[in-house]
């Protein structure tokens, strides 16, 4: 099952402690949030590791990962403590590793080399 744009949003402001479970994030953070959100699409694009839309659905195994790289980019405007920042930084390595192995074929090329 995938994931919203809004959903991951959530995990992020969560991530970053800005809002608790149940709670809605408040105003100047949604448009902090939606630019958190572009920044790190453009970054995967960029990686050419983007294998969804720009506005979503985000597959449920990247869900997590994606509001990981999000609060990256948010940790610092967010003020989060020390040890929600060394989570944060924890987090990134594992976040970019699971979003290169979904992005990559799993089929290997059988037919050979080819000569260009």
């Amino acid at each position: 099952m995938s994931k919203t744009k809004t959903q991951i949003k959530e995990h992020c402001a969560e991530i970053l402690g800005l809002k608790t479970v149940g709670q809605d994030i408040t105003q100047p953070w949604t448009v902090k949030l939606d630019h958190f959100w572009d920044s790190t699409y453009d970054e995967i694009k960029s990686e050419n590791l983007n294998t969804f839309k720009s506005t979503g659905p985000v597959p449920a195994r990247l869900y997590h990962h994606m509001a990981m790289i999000m609060a990256e980019m948010g940790k610092i405007s967010a003020s989060v403590s020390e040890e929600r920042y060394a989570r944060i930084e924890r987090g990134q390595d594992k976040a970019w590793r699971e979003f290169r192995k979904f992005a990559t074929d799993r089929h290997e090329d059988i037919s050979g080399p080819r000569d260009f």
